[in-house]
């Protein structure tokens, strides 16, 4: 990528966005890596507020993304990271001022339920779409295929005609 400042940043941002990163490979587990510090800044950015219920809420958002682009293996990795560093920084800290060991425990199951959801509904959607990219290469490369032989047929014709 030839770096041309901000613009290049953002069409490679797009070209990513569009393709995904290979699943298992170290650039994903790396872009999952920083999907959680991303998501545990914006958490420390708000502070201590509803302790159990708002602990793992921008976790959420960094799971899906991390699905969606980088496949279940670098999202559950995140996952489970996230998972780790809310309750350590923000569950943990906080028990017997607001809340009970099994109230945070239950959070923690609670969060996890929820990521393997979002994990295999993002899988589902990546599954979907390479089906669709491969059925939809298929339909070009026969369009092109019949295109060539119309016009070796025109070509045939054109020349019986002369």
């Amino acid at each position: 990528m030839a770096d041309n400042g901000p613009i290049g940043v953002i069409e490679h941002a797009r070209a990513v966005w569009g393709t995904g990163f290979a699943p298992k490979s170290v650039s994903a587990f790396l872009f999952s890596t920083t999907c959680v510090a991303i998501a545990t800044l914006v958490r420390l950015a708000l502070g201590h507020i509803a302790f159990e219920s708002s602990a793992f809420a921008s976790y959420y958002a960094a799971t899906l993304i991390v699905s969606l682009l980088c496949g279940w293996h670098a999202a559950f990795a995140g996952a489970t990271a996230g998972g780790f560093c809310a309750f350590a920084l923000f569950i943990w800290p906080e028990i017997g001022t607001v809340g009970t060991e099994a109230t945070a425990v239950t959070s923690l199951c609670l969060y996890g339920v929820s990521s393997i959801v979002i994990i295999l509904a993002a899988e589902s959607y990546r599954r979907l779409l390479a089906q669709v990219r491969a059925q939809e290469n298929y339909r070009k490369l026969l369009s092109d295929e019949m295109a060539h032989r119309i016009k070796n047929t025109l070509t045939i014709a054109q020349t019986i005609v002369w």
